[in-house]
């Protein structure tokens, strides 16, 4: 069936349905061979989109079979197919029992994955007291299955956690790698719902981490401890130690950026100063990494770290604004957008200038430049312009900014022009000459390209290449303070109504605008 629906390239459909019409007939075959061939058939068109629920009673009927070869098609299609409002999904039970019970534990595991997948309140409860004698299962692999299907359990039926805490626990001591690293796991995503039903299980949890050699196990511990510390003030010192050992002696880069992740998120830096400069000093060589993705999650570290009441002022961050200036230019989206919310946070007022030019810079040479413009933005406005030293240098690049004209800053840059103009009564000079030839400019480009006859491009539909909010601020800073200007002022005056009264140029503008203009 596969080589006919890869070999009637762009007639799929007539042959998929073909298909189907065979295995209707070969569903009500006596021969359970035929029969799990056919719903072996439906679980791949099933992945294809196409409906099988016609087939649940089949399917129920192969699970039933004795021989693993032919009852495996079976629990594959029910795990794809079966849902809470399947009727015959209470069919299963007795079938999950049987195999529960199978000499061959492939058997018992094959049922344990697919119940974790079909499993309903009433299946849950009606089982659970078989999956608790597997948790006690001399097979390893019987027990690591049980405890992973075991969250499923407790999901559908909350109740049922109450009663196996205690054996599930218990499995916080086997021997087992496999296992013990499935009961962490487990205990992980129950206390991403509820955290605090777990702190009893910290003794047990830190004797684990202490001792365990297992990279993907300490990964899970740490970061159920992120969860946990919160919750118990005694714990996070109690960390400094383990935390500091594996700073220092792990070699597996997963478990030390999990590592650096707890102590940033979990451990306060009074309870050890040291920690919090090691674990810092590490994230930072994460960010020198030449490995792309490597430099992307420390980054993103690096920006949740600085959102820490103090932590900027506490440390020191060598070449950091230059790796995130070289991370802007990424062409992946979320590690530019990540840096530029790392550069708001990083940037002084000794750094603003040259940051701005940058993120100019790369706006220029950027398909899409909004968010560019945002963050310069955001910076520059943030503590009432605390990063702007120059408003006169500032008030220009917010006028560069303004020929984005279709930018979706176009009002945040208008209303800044305007803000600064109004605070800043050492630059309205300046503000109400630059927005005068903001305006004027496009008004002799407007009449330079009518004489000639030729269309300019800065002469196209409303004639101004500014945004229209900054042609309305502009119109507003010349009329609120055109005693700013030098004298005399009426040429620089009419100048400025002319730009603002050519027909050509304000009717193209929104009403508000107009409003602006004519005032």
């Amino acid at each position: 069936m596969v080589k006919g629906i890869r070999s009637n390239r762009g007639k799929e459909t007539e042959y998929i349905t073909q298909c189907i019409q065979e295995i209707q007939k070969e569903v009500t075959s006596r021969n359970l061979t035929t029969k799990s061939m056919a719903i072996l058939k439906l679980a791949y068109l099933s992945m294809m989109g196409y409906d099988m629920s016609w087939a649940t009673f089949a399917i129920v009927e192969v699970m039933s079979h004795n021989k693993f070869a032919i009852k495996r098609p079976g629990y594959l299609a029910s795990s794809l197919s079966f849902t809470e409002s399947t009727d015959v999904g209470l069919l299963t039970i007795n079938q999950f029992k049987k195999d529960f019970g199978s000499k061959s534990q492939y058997e018992s595991g094959m049922a344990i994955s697919c119940l974790s997948s079909i499993c309903t309140p009433q299946i849950s409860r009606d089982v659970l007291s078989d999956l608790m004698a597997m948790l006690s299962s001399s097979r390893a692999y019987l027990r690591k299955k049980t405890v992973l299907c075991l969250f499923r359990i407790f999901l559908k039926d909350p109740p049922a956690l109450r009663s196996s805490f205690a054996k599930l626990k218990e499995r916080l001591g086997d021997e087992d790698q496999g296992v013990l690293t499935a009961t962490v796991n487990t205990f992980l995503e129950l206390a991403r719902k509820n955290a605090r039903n777990y702190l009893s299980l910290v003794p047990q949890l830190y004797h684990v981490l202490v001792n365990t050699t297992n990279n993907w196990l300490a990964i899970k511990l740490l970061k159920l401890f992120q969860l946990l510390c919160p919750l118990e003030p005694r714990l996070p010192a109690k960390l400094v130690e383990p935390l500091t050992s594996f700073l220092n002696s792990t070699k597996a880069q997963s478990v030390e950026f999990e590592t650096i992740r707890c102590v940033i998120r979990a451990v306060p830096e009074e309870a050890s100063p040291a920690l919090t400069a090691l674990a810092v000093e590490r994230l930072q060589a994460f960010v020198n990494s030449s490995d792309r993705n490597l430099r992307y999650i420390a980054l993103e570290m690096f920006r949740e770290a600085l959102e820490i009441p103090g932590f900027k002022e506490r440390h020191q961050f060598p070449d950091l604004h230059a790796k995130v200036l070289e991370s802007i230019e990424e062409t992946d989206i979320s590690a530019r957008n990540v840096a530029l919310q790392l550069l708001d946070a990083i940037v002084t007022p000794a750094t603003f200038m040259d940051t701005v030019k940058k993120l100019l810079d790369f706006s220029k040479s950027s398909s899409s430049n909004d968010e560019f413009l945002g963050t310069i933005l955001r910076m520059g406005v943030r503590d009432r312009y605390a990063l702007v030293e120059d408003f006169a240098w500032y008030l220009l690049v917010l006028a560069d900014m303004s020929r984005s004209v279709d930018s979706v800053h176009a009002g945040e840059i208008a209303e800044q022009f305007t803000d600064i103009t109004v605070r800043v009564a050492q630059v309205r000079t300046y503000s109400v000459t630059l927005a005068l030839s903001l305006l004027d400019r496009d008004a002799v480009a407007s009449a330079t390209a009518g004489t000639a006859g030729e269309e300019d491009p800065a002469a196209k539909v409303g004639s101004f290449d500014v945004a229209a909010p900054m042609v309305g601020a502009c119109a507003w800073v010349i009329g609120e303070h055109h005693e700013a200007f030098e004298s005399p002022a009426e040429p620089s005056l009419v100048k400025a109504a002319k730009a603002l009264l050519a027909a050509k140029q304000v009717q193209a503008l929104p009403p508000a605008v107009q409003t602006q203009c004519v005032w």
